[in-house]
């Protein structure tokens, strides 16, 4: 408010045409864009984020790394991977926060959530599936087989996992399953692959994709439904699913016979297609929205060359030189107020 001179003997404001005081500005945000991914140097491979297209330092040994997840609270950046052991023969869960590894036992970090200050990371531990809590490990179950847990998200005290159990491949499908609090397993498919979790409210998400006998089909399963995103004679997989004002959003990726894949996120089962520009195929791994805004992270190739890149609202955006092999696997993006 405009305050007048004393000596005017009275008090005073001025107002614009719509009667809002003109030092009242509107509140104005900056938008951060975080990715994350790994990219090969000719003999490991390394870890790799960038704030805003560029690079955060991360702490790595000799032996290299691989990043699977990555989640931002308050400002600090927090992504789950793995990395070897001195002789590189065995693999070490571990995550980063703010760049500053902390390294778990042996085995294998694939997701990571935050939630009241607390640090969960999910994975698996003598291919059992875990997670940790601020670094103490918690065992789902311990049953003969090959499990892991692909995808973890945190509310107040309930703890929400989807753990994949594979035959004897990663590459192999499976049976998908989800627990609350590490309790009964519900059963999701038992010809498929999830990837990741997600909540809104009471309901539970949870995206892959399974095989119907003759190709794999993009599915997200609500509370335990599935629900189909493609059915045609291609192979489809979703990736990666984020729920923003009751609205699903899902990357994935999409393979015709002969062809390169091609990228795509759901916007509530709908496809919107994204650009390739001058590359000859891509695979989308993560997904974030902010207002009406939809990012897209993963990467596109062309040549046997590999680029790490994210889409904005199907716009193509590369993070890499063309002589690297980089890829992106997670994006979050945070708006903050600008004081």
């Amino acid at each position: 408010m405009l305050l007048c001179s004393a000596l005017l003997l009275f008090s005073c404001s001025k107002k614009d045409g719509t009667g809002v005081e003109p030092d009242e500005k509107e509140q104005q945000y900056q938008t951060d864009i975080y990715v994350a991914g790994y990219e090969s140097n000719g003999r490991v491979l390394m870890p790799k984020c960038w704030k805003n297209g560029i690079p955060v330092d991360l702490e790595v040994g000799s032996q290299g790394a691989e990043v699977y997840a990555m989640t931002v609270d308050s400002g600090d950046i927090y992504l789950a991977g793995y990395t070897w052991d001195p002789e590189g023969r065995d693999r070490i869960a571990m995550y980063w926060k703010n760049g500053k590894a902390v390294e778990l036992i042996d085995g294998r970090a694939y997701a990571i959530a935050v939630e009241n200050g607390d640090v969960y990371a999910a994975g698996t531990h003598n291919i059992d599936p875990v997670y940790w809590k601020n670094g103490k490990l918690i065992t789902l179950r311990d049953v003969p087989g090959n499990e892991y847990v692909a995808g973890i998200a945190v509310d107040g005290s309930d703890v929400h996992t989807v753990i994949r159990r594979f035959p004897s491949s990663v590459y192999e499908v499976g049976t998908i399953l989800y627990s609350k609090n590490g309790g009964v397993l519900n059963t999701l498919s038992t010809n498929g692959v999830a990837f990741a979790i997600a909540l809104n409210g009471n309901d539970v998400y949870v995206v892959g994709t399974e095989w119907n006998g003759s190709n794999s089909v993009a599915k997200y399963w609500k509370n335990g439904k599935a629900v189909a995103l493609s059915n045609k004679s291609t192979n489809t997989v979703a990736t990666a699913i984020t729920v923003e004002g009751g609205d699903v959003y899902i990357a994935g990726t999409e393979t015709a016979p002969g062809e390169s894949s091609t990228v795509k996120y759901w916007k509530n089962g709908i496809a919107v297609a994204l650009d390739l520009g001058e590359y000859d195929g891509a695979y989308a791994a993560g997904i974030a929205v902010d207002g009406d805004d939809v990012y897209v992270a993963g990467r596109v190739f062309t040549d046997g060359k590999i680029k790490a890149a994210y889409w904005k609202n199907g716009s193509l955006v590369t993070l890499t030189d063309e002589n690297e092999s980089v890829d992106a696997v997670s994006i979050v993006v945070v708006k903050t107020p600008v004081e």
